[in-house]
């Protein structure tokens, strides 16, 4: 099994804290969706751009 580099290791963790910042305050503050949006949004972007290092890293 191949070590995670510092890097991968750091975006996937603050994308995990983003998401659980929006189930935070979207379900349990009951702020309004769009002021909650770009949590989810970034936190779903950075598990996307992790998966893509992750692929590009195999590939080669």
């Amino acid at each position: 099994m191949k070590k995670i580099t510092l890097f991968d290791a750091v975006l996937l963790f603050c994308s995990f804290g983003l998401l659980a910042m929006f189930v935070d305050q979207f379900i349990y503050k009951k702020n309004s969706f769009a002021d909650s949006y770009f949590f989810l949004m970034f936190g779903f972007a950075g598990i996307l751009y992790f998966l893509y290092r992750k692929g590009s890293k195999k590939q080669n």
